[in-house]
């Protein structure tokens, strides 16, 4: 690597020329004394002229100022005085050593770092080259997961065509006979909480709630509201009041339908996150108060089935319909015969009429029924 240096003036006093050393030497041949003195000379004289020798070459290596030196000591020659034979050599300053200590630091610096800049790009080619094969991979997994999902589903409709259709809801729907939802929550709450954190439904659809509706004997009933007007009334309310204000059931909204004595009765729970997709809801069968076109017949009090046995969600793309179906007996001559067959007779009219049949609807419920 080539060194770079700032010129350094350097002055010298005058020397003596080799002839006139020697002439001088032959002169003080007489005396001992002379004699030993002009060797002496004459070898410093020797001695100063290789040195300026080397101080002659120096402008040579360093600008090409000088041509060269000869045999004689031309160059030493150049630089004589008649000032005297002492010879006097000025260090170059500090700060200009200085300067060319960082010049040359930061040749070498330099000269590092840019035989170091072909190995790191190499390096970063690589691996640049690996991130694109592994991006590579990548988009080809995910494009065939895409493609089998389309296989499996059927294509997609264009995009132009999915945003005139709504957007189809997905949920996931939990239907359950409780037997009794204040026993349950008292005596098997743990496995029930367990069961709902797992699967994190978005709809809970409960049958055989067992509450008493709110009203008094003789005054018409709320079947959407739990029975309160006895001690023992109020405490069963309180209590399951506080379950349900728990997680995850504070999670959810309800809605009730209930008979007027601990017997049948539905419930639903929705999500709060969903509310905003829901539409309506109403507890009868009767499909005039089914929502139709994004309108519902307003009432003071919602209609019920008798014993709350039915609560429908109405959402834009479908409805969830939630059933206690009342049981068959096992005689023709059982009471609850007939009842059954008037309750089939409605639940199909139902599920016929335009209303209904306007928008898909997913029957879930205890439905009492067996394969003979």
């Amino acid at each position: 690597m080539k060194r770079y240096f700032k010129p350094v003036a350097k002055a010298s006093a005058a020397q003596p020329s080799l002839g006139a050393l020697k002439a001088q030497k032959g002169s003080a041949a007489a005396t001992p004394a002379s004699r030993s003195e002009a060797e002496r000379n004459g070898g410093m004289a020797e001695r100063d002229v290789g040195m300026a020798g080397r101080d002659g070459g120096m402008p040579e290596r360093d600008e090409g100022m000088a041509d060269g030196l000869n045999a004689g000591g031309e160059g030493a020659g150049e630089r004589e005085t008649t000032g005297g034979a002492k010879r006097v050599t000025e260090d170059p300053p500090e700060e200009d050593l200085s300067a060319a200590a960082c010049i040359e630091e930061d040749l070498l610096i330099g000269g590092r770092t840019s035989e170091r800049e072909p190995a790191d790009e190499q390096q970063g080619g690589e691996r640049r080259e690996q991130r694109e094969q592994t991006e590579q991979r990548e988009q080809r997994h995910s494009g065939d997961q895409s493609e089998q999902r389309r296989s499996a589903k059927g294509s997609e409709p264009p995009q132009e065509e999915a945003s005139a259709h709504q957007e189809p809801l997905r949920i996931v729907i939990m239907s359950w006979n409780a037997n009794s939802l204040l026993l349950r929550l008292r005596h098997n709450r743990a496995e029930l909480v367990g069961f709902i954190c797992k699967h994190d439904p978005d709809v809970i659809a409960i049958q055989e709630v067992r509450m008493a509706a709110a009203g008094r004997k003789g005054a018409p009933l709320n079947q959407s509201e739990l029975k309160d007007d006895t001690k023992q009334a109020r405490e069963e309310r309180q209590f399951l009041q506080h379950a349900l204000a728990s997680a995850p059931f504070s999670h959810y909204r309800v809605w009730w339908s209930l008979a007027p004595t601990k017997y049948a009765g539905t419930a639903m729970l929705l999500k709060r996150s969903l509310l905003s997709s829901l539409s309506s809801v109403s507890f009868s069968l009767d499909a005039s108060a089914i929502t139709v076109g994004g309108e519902q017949r307003k009432q003071q009090r919602p209609q019920h089935e008798a014993d709350g046995r039915a609560i429908l969600l109405d959402f834009p793309s479908l409805r969830l319909l939630n059933t206690y179906v009342p049981n068959n007996g096992f005689a023709k001559n059982s009471p609850s015969f007939p009842r059954r067959r008037e309750w089939d007779d409605r639940i199909r009219r139902f599920l016929t009429s335009d209303a209904a049949r306007s928008k898909p609807l997913i029957w879930l419920g205890d439905l009492n029924c067996n394969r003979g």
